[in-house]
């Protein structure tokens, strides 16, 4: 009988050693910590310089019997495009020079023009969306230098996620994290120079 005491006494001491670190624990909120900085981004596609950009379909493995179409544009342009991060604004032509190339990979035929990709083509099953970028941000010595690469990607659940993948100069330390909104997006940085 003592035994049977003493293993259950154990084992509810063992439990709650176990449950203390989850109940003290708190969730991580990137808002209460100085590291993160508020990040917005608007911009404006230069629509007319994308469609005429364009490249020609690629059927794969071919158009006869075709499972899967890749189309892109060579170059993203863009009329308007603003980055925010905290209280700092920058802008596109005066502090910094945007390149990007996206693809739209469709599976499954038949294959129909979007109207969210500029009419490229989009098939019967779950695509993809993927945006390679570059801020370009100088060399001069007056304020930020260096160049920062995205990528932004539209997953399974249909939202499309920015990340920085790596930057030059003072850019080299910079972490972005953000969602897709209309022509725009929100998220957190850290590493930020300034």
């Amino acid at each position: 009988m003592n035994k049977k005491i003493l293993v259950i006494v154990a084992s509810l001491l063992v439990l709650s050693m176990t449950l203390t670190p989850f109940a003290l624990a708190k969730s991580w909120d990137p808002k209460n910590n100085e590291k993160f900085q508020t990040l917005s981004v608007s911009l404006i596609p230069n629509v007319a310089n994308i469609l005429a950009g364009i490249a020609a379909p690629e059927f794969i493995p071919s158009e006869d019997n075709p499972n899967k179409v890749i189309t892109s544009w060579v170059e993203e342009p863009m009329t308007y495009y603003e980055i925010n991060v905290g209280t700092n604004q920058y802008f596109l032509g005066i502090d910094f020079e945007y390149t990007g190339v996206a693809v739209v990979t469709a599976i499954g035929a038949p294959f129909t023009p979007n109207p969210d990709t500029f009419g490229m083509l989009v098939g019967t099953k779950q695509g993809k969306f993927r945006v390679d970028y570059m801020y370009d941000f100088g060399d001069d010595g007056v304020g930020i230098d260096g160049t920062l690469e995205m990528l932004a990607i539209t997953a399974k659940d249909g939202v499309m996620h920015i990340r920085s993948l790596r930057g030059t100069g003072d850019l080299q330390n910079v972490q972005i994290q953000a969602t897709a909104l209309g022509f725009g997006h929100t998220g957190v940085v850290s590493g930020w120079p300034g």
